[in-house]
């Protein structure tokens, strides 16, 4: 249980750096765009996922 509640809080903060960096991604350096990236990779897919949904039952 204590585990879960450590990644809940590394998820919380990943989620708030990556909203910060997204628009910036092209300026980061390597050490951070390898932080960036596997954030992104974790986020981009439940982001895009609700985005999908929507253009198939609205459009």
């Amino acid at each position: 249980m204590y585990l879960l509640k450590i990644f809940i809080q590394i998820l919380i903060v990943g989620l708030f750096l990556y909203s910060k960096l997204l628009p910036n991604q092209a300026k980061l350096n390597p050490k951070y765009r390898s932080i960036f990236d596997f954030f992104n990779s974790i986020f981009f897919t439940h982001i895009q996922f609700p985005k999908n949904i929507h253009k198939t039952f609205f459009n």
